[in-house]
């Protein structure tokens, strides 16, 4: 393909179209960058100077537990997911 051409619409077009990978494999990088975003923002609920360290198969933090409510909401009755 062109480097004159290229964009990462027409790159994403042009692999679903032969089947290929993206050279912008959205799929494999976001889940990455939300959860570095996400673990920011607990970071900040937790507080100036405090760590946040995160076990990514529980999804939980294992050294503030008072972080961990806002990972998961707790629905009313009859509006669960």
């Amino acid at each position: 393909m062109s480097s004159a051409l290229y964009s990462h619409q027409n790159s994403a077009a042009y692999e679903s179209l032969t089947l290929g990978t993206p050279a912008s494999n959205f799929p494999d990088a976001a889940a990455p960058l939300t959860s570095i975003a996400l673990a920011g923002h607990l970071a900040q609920f937790a507080g100036q100077g405090r760590k946040i360290e995160w076990d990514v198969e529980k999804m939980a933090s294992t050294n503030n537990a008072e972080v961990n409510q806002y990972v998961k909401r707790e629905y009313r009755p009859g509006w669960e997911v």
